[in-house]
């Protein structure tokens, strides 16, 4: 699976607020209220015909800004790290690992929402507030991505997350077990493992 896309997500719900300036500034103060995270995430992938086809299940750290460790236990173990500059992608599988700058990926990657709430990553997006769900619909035309959401309460706990493609494949994260926890800044420090291939790209 594309690793960016698991990074994407999408949810509807009704009754959406009409102003999208409030929907940026609820979003916003609502991820101010948590800085640090841990929780345990189950994935769903669905296909066009809404029939699943692939599960998942792994653990993600953030500590915002920047910060995060995304670690995908099954179906096919990989890692993706951001430490503050750099985004890794490591495949323990086929031993490899490639590198490349964050800045490159904040215009293309949903997560950027929820690790830097800084609503200038969000300029590319037309964004509207249903409920809990604040959802992100691309400017570009061209992007593969049709739309993605957050869901997070009032408190600042985000409940789930998904994206939705133009071929209609959809891609959801539910997270569990989260907990506010203080994250030492070395577990967003990647090193390579002895005998992995590295393909940098920064």
């Amino acid at each position: 699976m594309n690793l960016r896309i698991i990074i994407c997500y999408l949810l509807i719900i009704l009754f959406p607020v009409p102003i999208k300036a409030n929907a940026v500034i609820n979003l916003q103060q609502r991820l101010n209220k948590i800085k640090n995270f841990y929780a345990v995430f189950e994935q769903q992938v669905t296909n066009s015909n809404n029939i699943n086809v692939q599960n998942g299940r792994g653990e993600l750290w953030i500590k915002r800004p920047n910060l995060f460790k995304w670690h995908m236990t099954t179906p096919d173990e990989n890692t993706i790290i951001s430490d503050g500059k750099n985004l890794w992608f490591y495949n323990s599988f086929i031993k490899e690992v490639s590198v490349s700058l964050l800045k490159n990926f904040s215009k293309r990657t949903p997560l950027i929402p929820i690790i830097n709430n800084s609503p200038k990553y969000w300029k590319q997006y037309d964004i509207i507030q249903q409920n809990n769900s604040f959802i992100f619909i691309p400017k570009d035309n061209d992007d593969n991505l049709r739309r993605f959401t957050i869901n997070i309460t009032s408190s600042g706990i985000i409940n789930y997350f998904n994206s939705k493609e133009q071929s209609g494949k959809c891609i959801s994260f539910q997270l569990k077990n989260q907990k506010t926890i203080p994250i030492n800044i070395n577990k967003f420090i990647f090193k390579i493992p002895k005998g992995v291939s590295l393909d940098d790209q920064r």
